[in-house]
């Protein structure tokens, strides 16, 4: 009889870091090369212990980021949901901007005209 014991990690995070090799001559990208993972030890995955009875939904699960080697705070790529096609942020602040200029015209209008 076999006592074994097995334990199962679910991946929950991708991150890697990156740093583009130019082409000399004409200043362009030749390449994007594969660094290091984020985390620790440099590996490029998070995993978290997988719990029995519980469903992974990996389409929905998995967050994936692409950083720079040189400034590892910066996100070239984040990925969570569809992909990162939620850009309701960029919504609210082109929102935020239109309201803005259009009181600063009628600003500008009252100032000229009164």
């Amino acid at each position: 009889m076999d006592k074994s014991c097995y334990y199962f990690e679910v991946l929950k995070k991708l991150c890697i870091k990156v740093r583009l090799q130019t082409d000399e001559s004409k200043n362009n990208i030749k390449k994007v090369v594969y660094d290091a993972g984020c985390f620790e030890d440099e590996s490029p995955s998070l995993m978290k212990n997988a719990e029995v009875g519980q469903y992974y939904d990996f389409g929905h699960e998995i967050i994936l980021e692409v950083r720079s080697r040189y400034d590892p705070y910066m996100v070239f790529s984040y990925a969570k949901y569809n992909l990162g096609a939620d850009f309701t942020i960029f919504a609210y602040l082109g929102i935020a901007c239109l309201v803005l200029a259009s009181w600063a015209f009628f600003v500008v209008i009252y100032m000229f005209c009164c």
